[in-house]
């Protein structure tokens, strides 16, 4: 459960990928055609605040990385802030569905108010989300499809031979 609501939260934030048929250990279950139409939409009007996370650390969601004049670095946002609240909704499994209903509100030009964790206290940054740059939209569409593809090729269903 932990591991959806990063994926819901991740997905407004940063470079993640919000495909519509994920199942079992988090592979997307979609042909390839359905995922990259569906990608494409979904990211057509994601808010972007400018984030990258530690993915090994295992009590939340890290910040590993703020994007140089990105929303986050202009909000105050620094390397080893723990996400803890987002409008005030904390992250934790019991507000799933109240994670899922921000997630939606969370296009370009909205105002986000995060709250995390910064050693020991707890710090509100505001944050007007801006558009997803499209070399990061690419990145992250261009990434998941070459999972797909990877994935055809180790089942044995890629046609057409190598070029």
């Amino acid at each position: 459960m932990k591991r959806t609501l990063s994926i819901l939260l991740l997905s407004a934030m940063v470079v993640v990928i919000a495909v519509p048929a994920f199942a079992g250990e988090g592979k997307c279950t979609a042909s390839a055609q359905e995922c990259l139409d569906y990608m494409a939409n979904a990211y057509a009007n994601k808010g972007w605040v400018g984030l990258e996370f530690d993915e090994t650390y295992k009590d939340g969601m890290k910040i590993s990385k703020v994007v140089a004049e990105s929303p986050a670095e202009k909000a105050g946002f620094e390397i080893g802030d723990v996400f803890f609240a987002i409008n005030g909704i904390e992250y934790a499994e019991v507000n799933k569905e109240a994670m899922k209903a921000e997630q939606a509100k969370m296009i370009p030009g909205a105002k986000v108010k995060f709250t995390v964790m910064r050693g020991d206290h707890k710090k509100d940054l505001k944050v007007k989300l801006a558009e997803m740059p499209a070399h990061v939209k690419y990145a992250v569409i261009g990434g998941h499809m070459m999972d797909h593809a990877n994935a055809e090729v180790a089942a044995g269903e890629h046609e057409g031979g190598s070029r």
